[in-house]
């Protein structure tokens, strides 16, 4: 990965967690028009959108997990139902039920279903 992209993702995840949501995702976006697509990593989305959802920035959670839909079925499983969980979570947080419903029900083709009913149980 290039050094600026390492760059670019750790800052908007550091905005993130330091509570400067508009700073994270105008990193996020930053390093979208700077660097390749195929840069962009499952541990980022998952930190970014985590912090999002937490801050009840559900709009900016949205944006960051609909970019990144490409690459799921290109990471590892645990780290497939981390993301559909907090689209999930984001989508109904934004009170698009029906987008959240969607969503998990083309989840289960991803066969994670029973990986999200233990997270939202908090299994």
């Amino acid at each position: 990965m290039a050094f600026k992209s390492a760059i670019e993702m750790y800052l908007a995840s550091l905005y993130s967690k330091g509570r400067d949501m508009e700073k994270a995702i105008s990193s996020h976006r930053g390093f979208l028009e700077n660097c390749f697509r195929h840069e962009v990593t499952a541990k980022y989305v998952i930190c970014l959108s985590g912090n999002f959802n937490q801050f009840k920035k559900f709009e900016y959670a949205i944006e960051v997990l609909e970019g990144s839909m490409d690459m799921i079925k290109t990471v590892e499983e645990s780290d497939q139902a981390k993301i559909i969980f907090y689209l999930i979570d984001a989508y109904i947080g934004c009170g698009e039920f029906l987008k959240a419903k969607i969503v998990d029900e083309k989840s289960r083709l991803f066969d994670i279903s029973m990986w999200l009913l233990g997270c939202s149980w908090g299994g």
